[in-house]
């Protein structure tokens, strides 16, 4: 049983779901995987009897739909046909998850989605398993494979505090020779040339591989590199030869090869082969490419962790770094704060400086660091450059500085030392006196976002922009203006994070009224014009909530606010069988309009429901270029240059003054 639950484990773990062992007397033998989001384990009897039927019905496993009080309807699970185990009849069960053609927006659960191609690669996994435990005999016994499966999945376990680097990768492949069913068993990685590069190979008479190339395309190996996909080949059957291999000596009878993808891109190839005539075992080939799979899978995870806690490392260091600069005069404290900064930049590598005459390092000592770091401050020629390893930098008054290259994040460490380069080349423009607003500690919050948080430093723009064109419509005056848009710049923080920033600012203010309604939902319609425009904002652009009408927001507001979101973020032709705010008529009647064509109106109305100009042609039956012609000509009439300003004068002209009378 310790097979069973091992390879349960393993394959939750690969599918990301949880599996479930159920016999057919409707018990849950045994659970696998993380169960805080499963329904089936609190499912009523009745529920795992559906189940059971489906079960002795089915000749190959398949995915089924079912609902009850635990598992709302939408919920889908992938399920195995019966099968012996222990004498007993038995069958799988993975899931819930959601099926993403088939979503149901009801569904408040936190599950799995898969789209139609990741659904066809879960079942498979799940026939692989389900294939497995049918053949448990070959598996538990025939070339001793689940002993050494187990093993394995063993060491991977102790791996996990650890980093999957190369060294731990090519040990775990070399622990594969020990099934004796083949005999030699290598890797090969893409370079910065895309030339394929043996970095490990172990075995018999294979070892002079090591170091040796491939190019794309190239016998089999190179062939399965461009196609991405896995292959098997056996000398008896197939007529190519693997040339790269014969090349240098190597005459397998058998060959395989396990491509590895990260983000859909080719990274790697992982071969192995055989001397002898004996076919290689379908099931271990296909267990093995489990473990590879999983192999990998952990290592770009845990890539991933740690390059999220490098960029909130990196983040959090930057933010005291900011805080000291900004309220610190003394030159030699703030050089060596930079210099623990770019310690942390470059992964507590070696770091230096020279203030004054008076040298500082950090980090082991690097003679040729020290080397380079007096030669360049000698040649001091920019602000910032980089050399083969190092990256040098000068800043008046604060010292020459020498940072030792951190390849893998070198330029997100060359976008912040530029960032610190300009902020304290500007400090004297800048205050954090009480009382006084600092216009730089708002961009310089949304700069630093930019590079550890793209998303949101894209969402923050974008609301930039449409705040922008709302205050520009509702003719919001300056001073507010100033307010919302630095809000804007900020409001993916953390307040208890921000407190400690912008505490004494008129933004500040803004945002301790504002939040109660995003975090209480409190009805905001009392409130002034900023706090109802930050919280459409919120809710649409940050939490992208779908809604046509906000009861915080008067009818007006609510009409100028969708039409402006929708023609800055929706092209589609659909939007003309919705509801239209200005009509064909009500563009006629506007005095200021009279001076464009019917054609020029027509086209007018289409743009401003968001249609681009090919969808105009389409819609119009005119080409694209005659509809170009005519923009341009709509443009010139209305002293505008683009599609946003077109919009927000005919909203100003039908509606500004009203609107700002009834804000």
């Amino acid at each position: 049983m310790k097979v069973i639950e091992d390879l349960m484990e393993a394959y939750s773990e690969y599918v990301g779901l949880p599996l479930f062992l159920v016999n057919v007397d409707g018990e849950i033998n045994y659970m696998a995987g993380e169960s805080h989001y499963c329904v089936l384990d609190n499912s009523s009897a009745s529920f795992l009897s559906e189940l059971r039927n489906v079960a002795f019905q089915l000749n190959t496993s398949t995915i089924i739909s079912l609902a009850d009080c635990s598992s709302p309807q939408g919920c889908f699970y992938f399920i195995t046909p019966v099968f012996k185990l222990k004498q007993s009849q038995h069958f799988l069960v993975a899931g819930p998850f959601l099926v993403e053609s088939n979503m149901d927006c009801a569904l408040q659960k936190p599950l799995k989605i898969f789209n139609d191609k990741e659904l066809e690669e879960q079942l498979s996994k799940i026939k692989n398993l389900h294939h497995l435990f049918v053949n448990r005999e070959n598996v538990e016994t025939k070339f001793l494979f689940p002993e050494k499966l187990v093993y394995i999945l063993q060491n991977m376990k102790e791996l996990e505090g650890n980093r999957f680097d190369e060294q731990n990768i090519y040990r775990i492949l070399d622990e594969f020779l020990q099934i004796k069913a083949f005999d030699f068993l290598g890797i090969a990685t893409k370079n910065e040339n895309h030339v394929f590069v043996v970095q490990h190979i172990n075995g018999e008479n294979v070892r002079h591989l090591t170091g040796k190339r491939f190019y794309m395309g190239e016998g089999l190996l190179g062939k399965a590199v461009i196609l991405g996909k896995d292959f098997y080949w056996n000398k008896g059957i197939s007529v190519e030869n693997p040339e790269f291999l014969n090349r240098y000596g190597i005459f397998p009878k058998q060959l395989f090869g396990y491509i590895i993808q990260q983000d859909n891109t080719v990274k790697g190839i992982i071969f192995g082969g055989s001397f002898r005539d004996e076919i290689i075992s379908e099931n271990l080939l296909k267990s093995m490419r489990f473990i590879i799979d999983l192999i990998f899978q952990k290592k770009m995870i845990q890539s991933k962790i740690h390059h999220y806690q490098y960029v909130q490392m990196v983040f959090n260091h930057f933010l005291d770094f900011l805080d000291l600069a900004m309220n610190v005069r003394d030159s030699k404290v703030i050089a060596n704060e930079i210099l623990k900064l770019c310690h942390t930049l470059n992964n507590g590598k070696f770091a230096c400086f020279t203030l004054n005459d008076e040298f500082s390092f950090i980090g082991k000592m690097d003679n040729e660091g020290v080397e380079r770091h007096q030669k360049a401050k000698a040649n001091n020629r920019a602000s910032l450059w980089v050399d083969e390893q190092y990256i040098h930098f000068s800043m008046e008054n604060r010292g020459f500085y020498t940072v030792l290259k951190d390849e893998e994040n070198e330029q997100q460490i060359i976008y912040l030392l530029n960032l610190i380069i300009t902020l304290l080349r500007d400090k004297d423009n800048v205050s954090f006196n009480q009382g006084k607003k600092d216009e730089s500690i708002f961009h310089l919050l949304q700069e630093g976002m930019q590079e550890m948080n793209q998303r949101q430093y894209h969402l923050s723009t974008i609301s930039i922009k449409f705040a922008k064109n709302i205050m520009d419509i509702l003719k919001v005056e300056n001073d507010c203006q100033e307010n919302v848009v630095n809000i804007c710049k900020i409001l993916p923080y953390r307040m208890e994070f921000l407190e400690n920033y912008i505490n004494n600012t008129k933004e500040w203010g803004i945002m301790t009224k504002l939040y109660p309604y995003i975090n209480e939902n409190k009805n905001a319609k009392d409130e002034s014009l900023e706090i109802k425009l930050l919280l459409f904002i919120y809710k649409v652009i940050f939490q992208k909530e779908d809604e046509e009408r906000f009861d915080f927001l008067s009818a007006e507001l609510n009409e100028i606010f969708m039409k402006v979101y929708k023609a800055m973020f929706e092209s589609t032709k659909d939007s003309l069988e919705e509801k239209k705010e200005i009509s064909r008529e009500q563009l006629d009647e506007l005095t200021d309009l009279k001076t464009l064509t019917p054609r020029e109106k027509e086209i007018l109305y289409l743009i401003l429901e968001g249609l681009n100009n090919q969808e105009v042609g389409d819609y119009l039956n005119i080409s694209v270029h005659t509809v170009k012609n005519h923009v341009t000509n709509i443009f010139k009439k209305l002293n505008v240059s683009d599609r946003i300003q077109a919009m927000v004068k005919v909203y100003r002209i039908r509606f500004g003054e009203e609107l700002h009378l009834d804000i």
